[in-house]
C-alpha cells in the first residue's frame, strides 16, 4: 500500500510538473506554436507521458486555464457587492488581482494570449476571460450607468490594465 500511496504522489507531482511547463509554454509561445514535445522536453519526460496525464494539446490547455480559474477564485478578496461605492469595489478588486498576478509571473501572459488568441480550445475569446474579469467588467458597466466612469469598452480597460 505505501508503494501506491508513493505512486499516486509521484503521479500527482508528475501531472503539477507538466501543468507548470504547459502554463509558462502556453504564455510564452501562445497555444498553436506549443507543442506537447516542448512541454515533455521542459518537464524531462517523454511525449507519451504527457499524453498518458492529458489525451491532448486541448485537453491540456482546458487543464491550465481550469487551474488558472481555480486559483484566482480563491486567491481573491471577496468583493461585497452592496454598500461601497463602486470605486472601492475596484480598488479593492484590483488590489487582489495584482498581487495575484505579482504571485504568478506568467499569468499576464497567459490571459493576454488567451484574450487575444483564436484557437480551437476557445474559438470565441470572451474578454471577460476569468471570474474576476467578469466582476470587473459588471462593475465598470455599473460605475457607467451612475456616471461615475466615462463610457468606454470594458473589454479595452481590461486590456489596458493586464499590459501595466
Amino acid at each position: 500500500m505505501a508503494q501506491e500511496a508513493g505512486s499516486t504522489n509521484r503521479g500527482e507531482q508528475t501531472r503539477t510538473q507538466i501543468l507548470d511547463a504547459a502554463e509558462q509554454l502556453f504564455s510564452r509561445n501562445g497555444f498553436a506554436a506549443t507543442r506537447l514535445d516542448d512541454i515533455a522536453e521542459a518537464v524531462g519526460i517523454s511525449r507519451p507521458t504527457v499524453i498518458y496525464y492529458y489525451a491532448d494539446k486541448a485537453e491540456l490547455f482546458l487543464a491550465v486555464q481550469k487551474r488558472i480559474d481555480a486559483q484566482t477564485k480563491a486567491a481573491m478578496v471577496a468583493v461585497p457587492k452592496s454598500d461601497l461605492p463602486v470605486e472601492e469595489r475596484i480598488t479593492l478588486l484590483l488590489d487582489g488581482w495584482f498581487n495575484f498576478m505579482l504571485s504568478k509571473p506568467n499569468l499576464p501572459a497567459f490571459l493576454l494570449r488567451n484574450f487575444v488568441d483564436i484557437h480551437p480550445v476557445n474559438p470565441e475569446a470572451d474578454p471577460a476571460y476569468g471570474p474576476v474579469l467578469v466582476d470587473m467588467v459588471a462593475m465598470i458597466r455599473e460605475g457607467q450607468r451612475e456616471g461615475t466612469f466615462d463610457s468606454i469598452a470594458p473589454g479595452h480597460v481590461i486590456t489596458a490594465i493586464g499590459n501595466l
